[in-house]
């Protein structure tokens, strides 16, 4: 091998010459007239070949023996040799590097070529060791045959062989090819031609010394020349780098130095920029050493790297990221095994801790023609782009056009530009000041190299008709990535890829002729590469329910939580799809175990998908799916969202669907309002006005909006949306919400609520779809006017749509109740079943009916209770149950323990003194607890007004101590029960009754005016013993005739027109009475008041004042003032609005009585607040959400 050595200036040949006649080969170099000779007295004798004869116009004389040239030719034996040893692609393995040379075959051959049956016995070489030993043959040589003196002392043997260890020049012969794993090539700047003859002048000695040292068999003896060269100088700085060369291909992980120092590699590229700071190669292999697993790893070719891109599926989201649940995961791109992340650093010697990036950064800056350094600094570089010391900023893809400008042949070079701009981009090249786009690059690269496969894959990517190559080959998306799986079998994007690109079950024609679907490119995909992750979630996507399994092609079973579980072990940081699918699999409060063995819920794998890719408005809707309205959860980034800020964020990404303005307005309180950021004029958006939102982007295809609306509008308001000049009221809203959608039955019961009794509503539908015997009977009552288009007007009471509501839902017990409410006990209603027959109701059968449907409603207990005949009567229910009236009322009550009008009715009905036990459930606690209560009938009362401080509950509790009283025989201004942590005493408990009453309906819904007031005046009567009573306090006036009380009391007991004649024999009625207790008390306002009442309630119109005892004579609103300068507080709760009485404002009311009523207008809003419930909670009746009119007990 030592003929490719030039025998004048010992490097390789550029071009090798056979000069005559003195038969001497040398290189183009040392040809030229204008060197002079380096070494004149050096010789050696080449045996040269025939050649071409070149003429020579210039005296040339040989730089070997100096003696004159007259012809030389260019040696074809040693050209041929160069050629063949010059590394290039192996044309076996087409993405291998001619790395060695075979000594027995005398051919190059690359790493797998080494391990074939052909090379498997030869002797192999590597490529620089054969260049090594040729030098040092040659130099061996030359100084042997030219030894001179060989008695030089031993220092200057040793400075000499300093030199020659320093001024080795090894330049390869490689020009224009891919990288290697680590720049082995070293650039000398010393002079050692010119110290030469110094050399020659000690050879002997030096000749003794190198003689152990000539490399033999391998690197062990290069290693040597090298640790001996650091031991004569420890400054060589190419030496420590050399040394550190030799580990490359090793396995050992350190080198012992001759002075016993253990060295690892990056401690010898230390040491040699502690010298050198300016050698790039030792910041490149630093470079390299960290992005590797280990610094001695076996030597390989650096790949270029290739970015993810993603192109456009059924379904596109922002940054054309696919995450939708059951779509297609994109494409992969095709990308070579990518490096560890880039997390380590090193310490140089002049105290910077550098990362990779900024190694290969420092080895451009020291050498700006470092080719190499360009493209690796591009290769891992996660950012955009990159800033040097000077302030130069160079992006990612001007990095490969940097490198191209080098070595613009490279097709991996132009792959990685490619990728690295975007589609409608265009780059321009330094070289050739070419434009070229995405597309051109990527043909340039399959041009280059057609046995690439990646540039395939990537074209692929990022085109949807066929397309011309650079040879004139039409080929389509399809055909790109079949000729991908045919250059590269083993390629798992390319199967990938494929799979993506045609349908579920489609076939298509692999180049080997073989006919696959879908599925199985995937298995494929997997088998080629058991840690592609985008593989295991599409192949998951075949799966249609979570039970479902696939078997892979390796044989093992995998079911759909299984794949995606794989999928997330694979790549557990940017697994989008992965995250999320995974979530869709599970149950609300399901957790699940991943293979690093840590446990997941829905919920967090939701929040891992935002955390990767905060800009998918789908996954947010899931997890907002997942979410209660109380609770917050907590982003990676420390954000917490309730369920609401979830919904303003969906808002915000997707501002033209309505259906995230619909989902937002349910979440929010009636008269709440948010901000959203995708409305920046507005100030904030209210309920009422998401909705208007919601109908302006969809005003005909949904119902429901129409409905919600209606629900939270009042009952006389109006809206106008705000694509419509129309104005909607209530009852529009949910016509038109029934013109939408016929068949709902919560709308025709959300209408019948907002209706008073026996109204009706005009129905615009067509009359086909009209169906039901409410419709049938008003048809045969009333003909149905329609117009020219067939379109039927009908006209449909409360009861009827009641009716209609249960036939379009037998199980909506709210329906059942409404109407109950709405008839009289007497009265029969038939409703038409499912089969067609009528089935008679009465009022009872309605309520029991309500309860078999919904078990647990307890409004349908407390009115099938309150509307039994007596508190002693018992029904049987549906499924067999006898219940009474107190069962019926204890079971409402267990059902709904803050139901107050069942504790009043069930206190009612008890005996003084018995006890009950109630089941009282804790609706708080999972699952609910429920607790026996003894309750007594105070106790239900006081319940009742803790619950609701009804003026009945406080008249009844008033009732219950004055019969107590009698009872115990104690005196009732004594007794006192605690509310809300104040002592009441029963006066005060009457007049709490009092004040809760309407000033103006106070006359009207007292049955006993005078009872009443006695009741607020805590006086003690027994009306039930009238006459003893009498003459007990005809003898109390005779032992004590000045005591007003007894007057007062007398009176009281006597009708309006009775007179009686007390037992001093005078005679007095019933207002001589009143008037003779004002008179020995003119602060006694029962007497006023009775006075008063008298003149109110008397029939003869020419009665309209009395006269007292001291001539005064006083009408009504004389004795108002009089008690109105006694007692301030009575005249204002009795006498205040009076004046409204007769105005007729009292119209609509209802009585007061036991059961306790309401007003007509109160019960419209009740039913109309609560509409919103009636359609979201259908068949859960509370009791504020249903409309009933209760009977005075």
């Amino acid at each position: 091998m030592e003929s490719i050595i030039c025998n004048s200036c010992f490097e390789v040949y550029d071009e090798a010459y056979y000069l005559s006649p003195c038969g001497d080969t040398i290189c183009k170099k040392c040809l030229s007239p204008n060197i002079s000779t380096l070494v004149s007295s050096i010789g050696v004798v080449n045996s040269c070949g025939s050649g071409s004869t070149i003429d020579y116009c210039n005296q040339i004389v040989c730089k070997i023996c100096d003696k004159k040239v007259t012809n030389y030719y260019i040696n074809k034996e040693i050209q041929i040799l160069l050629d063949s040893l010059k590394i290039k692609s192996c044309s076996k393995h087409h993405r291998k590097e001619t790395q060695f040379y075979c000594l027995d075959c005398k051919a190059t051959c690359c790493s797998n070529c080494k391990s074939d049956k052909i090379h498997k016995s030869h002797q192999i070489s590597d490529y620089n060791l054969i260049l090594f030993n040729s030098i040092y043959y040659n130099i061996e040589k030359h100084i042997m045959n030219k030894n001179k003196n060989s008695n030089n002392n031993s220092n200057n043997s040793n400075k000499s062989f300093t030199q020659l260890s320093n001024s080795i020049n090894f330049n390869s012969t490689k020009n224009n090819v891919s990288i290697k794993f680590k720049d082995q090539r070293v650039r000398l700047h010393h002079t050692f031609f010119n110290n030469c003859k110094e050399i020659i002048q000690n050879v002997n000695v030096i000749k003794n010394k190198i003689k152990d040292l000539i490399p033999k068999n391998g690197v062990h003896c290069k290693r040597t020349f090298y640790l001996k060269s650091i031991e004569l100088n420890k400054n060589s700085s190419i030496s420590y780098f050399n040394l550190a060369i030799t580990l490359i291909d090793s396995t050992e992980q350190s080198i012992t130095l001759l002075d016993g120092s253990i060295l690892k590699e990056d401690d010898l590229y230390l040491r040699s920029l502690s010298i050198d700071p300016n050698n790039p190669f030792c910041y490149f292999n630093l470079a390299i050493g960290l992005g590797s697993p280990s610094s001695s790893s076996s030597s390989l070719s650096i790949i270029p790297t290739v970015a993810t891109t993603t192109t456009t599926t059924t379904t596109t989201t922002t940054n054309n990221q696919q995450i939708i649940e059951n779509g297609a995961s994109p494409p992969i791109i095709a990308v070579p095994q990518t490096e560890n992340e880039l997390h380590t650093s090193v310490l140089l010697p002049n105290g910077k801790k550098v990362n990779k990036v900024g190694l290969l950064i420092k080895a451009i800056e020291v050498d700006s023609n470092y080719s190499y350094a360009y493209y690796n600094l591009g290769k891992c570089l996660k950012t955009s782009s990159v800033v040097f010391s000077n302030s130069t900023i160079m992006k990612k893809k001007d990095l490969f056009i940097k490198y191209i400008s080098f070595h613009p042949n490279h097709a991996f070079a132009y792959n990685n530009l490619a990728i690295n701009i975007k589609p409608e981009e265009t780059v321009t090249l330094l070289n050739s000041g070419k434009i070229m786009t995405q597309s051109e690059l990527y043909k340039k690269a399959i041009d280059l190299n057609p046995m690439y496969s990646n540039p395939y894959i990537n074209l692929a990517s990022i085109i949807c008709e066929p397309v011309k190559l650079l040879s004139g080959q039409i080929i389509s998306k399809k055909e790109l990535l079949v000729k991908a799986i045919d250059i590269d079998s083993l390629n798992a994007n390319a199967y990938n890829n494929l799979a993506t690109n045609i349908e579920k079950d489609e076939i298509i024609t692999l180049a080997n002729g073989k006919q696959v679907n879908k599925k199985y490119l995937y298995l494929k995909s997997i088998d080629c590469n058991p840690n592609n992750a985008n593989a295991y979630n599409n192949l998951a996507l075949f799966l249609k329910t979570n039970e479902d399994k696939i078997q892979l092609l390796n044989g093992i079973w995998l079911d759909k939580k299984s794949l995606y579980i794989r999928s997330l072990a694979i790549e557990p940081l940017n697994n989008l799809m992965a995250y999320n699918n995974l979530a869709n699999c599970l149950k609300p409060n399901e957790k699940i175990q991943l293979l690093n063995g840590n446990w997941i819920d829905k919920k967090t794998l939701y929040i891992k998908s935002i955390s990767i890719d905060p800009s998918i408005p789908r996954i947010y809707i899931n997890l907002a799916k997942n979410m209660n309205f109380i609770e917050k959860i907590q982003l990676e980034d420390s954000t917490k969202l309730s369920k609401k800020d979830v919904l303003i964020k969906i808002v915000d990404f997707e501002p033209n669907q309505w259906i995230h303005y619909y989902n937002l307005a349910n979440a929010l309180k009636l008269n709440e309002s948010v901000k959203l950021q995708s409305m920046p004029l507005v100030p904030k958006i209210s309920k009422k006005e998401l909705y208007l939102k919601a109908l302006d982007l969809n005003p005909d295809s949904d119902a429901r909006l129409y409905n919600v609306l209606a629900g939270i509008i009042k009952t006389n308001e109006t809206v106008k949306l705000l694509n419509d000049r129309v104005v909607y009221t209530k009852k529009d809203l949910f016509l038109k919400s029934i013109q939408l959608e016929k068949d709902n039955p919560n709308t025709y019961l959300n209408l019948s609520l907002i209706l008073l009794h026996n109204e009706s509503v005009t129905m615009l539908n067509e009359l086909s779809n009209l169906d039901g015997n409410c419709v049938e009977q008003k048809q045969q009552q009333q003909p149905t006017k329609s117009n020219s288009n067939g379109i039927g007007e009908l006209k449909l009471s409360k009861k009827e749509l009641l009716i209609k509501t249960i036939q379009l839902d037998p199980s909506n017990s709210k329906a059942y109740i409404n109407l109950a409410d709405e008839i009289d006990s007497t009265e029969i209603i038939t409703i038409r079943k499912e089969d067609k027959q009528l089935v008679p109701f009465t009022k009872i059968d309605l309520y029991v009916f309500s309860i078999h449907v919904f078990a647990k409603n307890a409004v349908a207990y407390y009115n099938l209770a309150l509307n039994l005949p007596t508190y002693k009567q018992s029904i049987t229910l549906l499924n067999g149950k006898i219940m009474t009236t107190r069962q019926l009322l204890i079971k409402s009550i267990s059902i709904n323990n803050k139901f107050s009008d069942a504790y009043h009715l069930l206190a009612k009905i008890l005996d003084h003194d018995e006890q009950i036990q109630i089941l009282i459930r804790n609706c708080n606690s999972k699952p609910p607890v429920g607790t026996l209560e003894s309750f007594g009938k105070k106790d239900l009362l006081i319940k009742a007004i803790k619950l609701n401080p009804d003026p009945n509950y406080f008249y009844t509790l008033g009732n219950y101590f004055k019969n107590e009283s009698i009872m115990v025989n104690c005196n009732l201004s004594e007794m006192y029960v605690k509310y809300n942590g104040i002592k009441m005493r029963p006066r005060d408990i009457f007049i709490q009754s009092f004040t809760r009453i309407p000033p103006f309906l106070l006359l009207q819904t007292i049955d006993n005016p005078f009872h009443y007031l006695n009741d607020v005046m805590a006086i003690e009567i027994d009306y039930s013993k009238r006459q003893p009573t009498i003459d007990k306090f005809l003898n109390l006036i005779d032992i004590n005739p000045n005591n007003a009380n007894h007057y007062f009391t007398l009176g009281y007991y006597l009708a309006t027109k009775e007179s009686i004649q007390l037992l001093n024999g005078f005679q007095m009625c019933k207002v001589s009475l009143f008037v003779k207790a004002i008179e020995l008390d003119p602060n006694h306002i029962q007497s006023y008041f009775s006075l008063y009442l008298y003149l109110h309630l008397t029939r003869d119109p020419d009665v309209t004042y009395v006269t007292l005892s001291n001539g005064e004579i006083m009408c009504k609103e004389d004795i108002v003032r009089r008690i109105e300068s006694m007692d301030k507080r009575l005249t204002d709760l009795m006498f205040s609005v009076s004046t409204n009485t007769t105005n007729g404002n009292n119209s609509g009311s209802i009585g007061i009585g036991g059961g306790g009523g309401i007003t007509t207008n109160s019960l419209n809003n009740l039913s109309t607040t609560n509409s919103t419930t009636n359609i979201t909670n259908n068949g859960s009746p509370s009791c504020s959400s249903i409309s009933s009119t209760f009977p005075a007990s």
